[in-house]
């Protein structure tokens, strides 16, 4: 009994002095950073629900001094029938659906990007992992060799930021939603599904079309098919220059550049 007077007491004389507060600061027209000193204790600021998703919750907490946390009437949990509990758990199942869709997408870019601007075979997806980002390298061991595959620093940067929003603290950073390393044939298919978004038709569409990007992009700002060579991983110049046949088109547009004829 004695602590439950204690208690009263101590609340009392803390709501007292919450109110004194209120009274001190009834009339002003700024808000200072002296008045939130006085007011606020302390604000706790949670993690969104959904990270990367504007439609979410994020939770914050607001402490006062001499009175702790307020929650607003309009904040308080209203009880839900059950027929209104079900419509909301569908609500949060689509939205947890859509935003695994997005973060897929996401995931699934990067891999696209990772792939046109190194050159690294859709077989070699999981060499790309949390410690080759932060070096900048990927060394690929095929066939009793060593293939040294150099990272751009933008990438490695949109790679690490990947990792970190998705808790990859170490080994590889594309995988499936069940852990594992993804498969040419689940690349294949998700980049169709890309590129349908996009109006490309899924016909055009193979993951070996962004090594030739690279390889074409490549050769066009060094002109050094031996270097290029290098970058794709090719023990033979004939098999990078496949890469870099040009269409009869290109070479009539060529030939007409020349004006050899008056």
């Amino acid at each position: 009994l004695e602590k439950a007077v204690t208690g009263y007491e101590q609340s009392r004389k803390s709501a007292e002095k919450f109110i004194a507060l209120i009274d001190k600061y009834e009339n002003f027209d700024t808000l200072t950073n002296t008045m939130l000193n006085e007011f606020v204790e302390k604000i706790l600021v949670h993690e969104r629900a959904r990270k990367d998703s504007q439609d979410t919750t994020q939770e914050v907490e607001i402490y006062f001094d001499f009175v702790g946390r307020y929650i607003p009437p309009a904040l308080q949990p209203v009880p839900l029938t059950p027929e209104e509990q079900e419509e909301l758990r569908k609500k949060e199942e689509r939205k947890d659906r859509l935003h695994q869709n997005y973060l897929r997408r996401k995931a699934n870019g990067k891999l696209m990007e990772s792939i046109c601007s190194t050159g690294i075979r859709v077989s070699e997806v999981r060499y790309p992992t949390v410690d080759a980002a932060r070096c900048g390298k990927v060394e690929v061991a095929l066939r009793g060799k060593i293939r040294a595959i150099l990272l751009p620093g933008k990438l490695c940067r949109k790679l690490l930021k990947y990792a970190r929003k998705n808790k990859i603290a170490s080994g590889e950073i594309f995988l499936t939603r069940s852990g594992t390393s993804l498969s040419g044939k689940q690349i294949w298919r998700e980049m169709k599904g890309l590129c349908q978004r996009a109006g490309v038709a899924p016909a055009k569409v193979f993951p070996h079309n962004l090594r030739h990007l690279l390889a074409r992009t490549f050769y066009q700002a060094c002109r050094d098919v031996v270097k290029l060579a290098d970058v794709l991983g090719h023990s033979s110049i004939g098999t990078t220059r496949i890469y870099l046949l040009s269409t009869g088109a290109e070479h009539a547009k060529v030939l007409e550049q020349l004006r050899l004829i008056s």
